[in-house]
């Protein structure tokens, strides 16, 4: 294929990769519907392929370079290994005449961004466009990541970069600091899926560092696109659905801060007419682990292994209720800035959703059919109890 294209993507985690981060740098490209050429890497090593992801781009991924360098989520070593392979992929492709006018890049993993600042920096030009899917630095609970940057061209050129743009260099030895920065300070748009996550990010470092208040002007908001809806169409899933339950998907792995004892617990109490009437079918990597903790609800609660993308889209479609459930606010911040990025998935399925929420969260601000407050187990069972006996009625 030798379409002709004008834009590079560096997205070390895309299809047809099972993986969150892919499937939306994904859904970008498909989104704005333009020939890209692509840089990722093969991810076999730790994760699954789904070849139904990788419909969402036909067509549109003109050149390929499957990077074959050790799949780490930030030792240095990786990156500088991604960093190197993927230069010199592009560097092969712009020596047949390929030439781009515009990046973009996605993180997680970080790798992504770090390669893209060198090609920023080798092509100040190029306008590139830099998203963060969560804070590089911190994780879930808000607690640093922790790896190390060693000296070498990399580390020189950034810090020289940096510099140039009036920034002080990271003076930790943090990967994540020094990729996270780098990108702030290079990067001509800062792409973040809400207000709260970019605050987050932002307050990371001080407000008056030069670097940061040009990067709150860079910045913008773009929640995560729903897929088009003859994607819903484009894989017929096979899975059964009694019509005579309430049929509630779940689909993902849960996380402590979610509490997932509590909605198990309420499936548990459900009365027993109740629980003939209500089913929640869960799809995760996790089967064993979440067969044992829903041990208690008996059948009312169905486990499965995670579904490949498309095939998730044709269920959600047919489910009665999706469900969606926020992860506690960590420790020492204001405003829970994850919103799970399934959202838009069930956003675009047109199937009512019951979000269990924190409060002022912002998926408690969502159009939601139904709604409890997590970790509050009589409020859950409510809603299950009422669910039930709709479908009675």
């Amino acid at each position: 294929m030798n379409r002709v294209t004008d834009r590079l993507v560096i997205a070390y985690a895309f299809p047809p990769y099972s993986d969150t981060s892919a499937i939306v740098a994904a859904k970008r490209v498909r989104e704005r519907g333009e020939s890209v050429d692509l840089v990722q890497n093969a991810m076999d090593a730790i994760r699954e392929t789904d070849s139904t992801s990788d419909r969402m781009t036909s067509g549109l991924v003109a050149h390929r370079a499957v990077v074959g360098t050790p799949t780490k989520f930030g030792a240095w070593s990786s990156i500088v290994s991604f960093c190197d392979e993927g230069a010199s992929a592009i560097r092969e492709w712009q020596s047949r005449g390929r030439s781009y006018r515009t990046l973009y890049s996605r993180a997680h993993f970080i790798a992504s961004h770090f390669l893209a600042a060198s090609f920023k920096l080798e092509h100040p030009h190029v306008h590139w466009e830099a998203e963060f899917s969560d804070p590089l630095s911190r994780n879930a609970l808000g607690v640093p990541r922790n790896s190390r940057v060693e000296a070498g061209p990399l580390l020189d050129s950034l810090r020289e970069g940096i510099q140039g743009c009036g920034g002080t260099p990271p003076g930790s030895d943090n990967t994540y600091t020094w990729g996270e920065y780098a990108t702030l300070a290079l990067a001509d748009r800062l792409v973040f899926m809400n207000d709260a996550q970019r605050d987050l990010v932002l307050g990371l470092y001080p407000a008056e560092d030069p670097v940061i208040v040009r990067a709150r002007q860079r910045s913008t908001i773009a929640p995560h696109p729903s897929p088009p809806p003859e994607l819903y169409e484009e894989v017929v899933s096979d899975y059964p659905l009694e019509r005579s339950h309430v049929n509630i998907g779940y689909f993902g792995n849960f996380y402590s801060s979610q509490r997932p004892a509590t909605l198990f617990g309420a499936c548990a109490a459900l009365p027993a007419a109740d629980r003939d009437r209500v089913r929640l079918h869960v799809f995760t990597d996790a089967v064993e682990e979440v067969r044992r903790q829903a041990r208690s609800a008996g059948d009312t609660v169905r486990v499965s292994r995670r579904l490949p993308y498309l095939e998730f889209l044709s269920l959600a479609s047919r489910m009665d209720v999706l469900l969606a459930m926020d992860a506690a606010t960590p420790p020492g911040q204001e405003r829970n800035p994850v919103l799970l990025s399934k959202w838009s998935d069930y956003k675009g399925s047109g199937t009512p959703v019951w979000g269990v929420v924190e409060a002022g969260s912002l998926l408690d601000a969502q159009p939601l059919a139904h709604r409890s407050t997590l970790g509050h187990l009589t409020a859950a069972l409510q809603v299950l109890i009422a669910l039930s006996r709709s479908r009675a009625g």
